[in-house]
């Protein structure tokens, strides 16, 4: 059963962002429908493939379907983050 957890920026201040991409739907076990778009993601605490269902940058999360977000070593491609993380800045 996957959990999604909430992100209030006061728990997430400390925390690293990784860039992920959405994992695709869960219910074949061939993630050929993984997502394009890179994403800014708080990083969780006890990491493993197919738990990570946080919110990014920009707000967008898997549903309750997905294999939940997949780190990836590509650049972070999604304009919203992108532009939040200037703002933050």
């Amino acid at each position: 059963m996957n959990t999604v957890l909430e992100n209030t920026e006061s728990s997430n201040a400390l925390k690293p962002m990784l860039p992920a991409v959405k994992g695709g739907r869960a219910f074949n076990g061939n993630h050929k429908d993984k997502g394009l778009i890179v994403h800014y993601v708080y990083e969780m605490t006890n990491y493993s493939e197919g738990d990570w269902f946080n919110k990014s940058l920009c707000g967008t999360e898997p549903n309750e379907r997905s294999y939940g977000w997949t780190k990836t070593d590509k650049n972070v491609n999604c304009k919203k983050c992108l532009k939040k993380l200037v703002n933050k800045n």
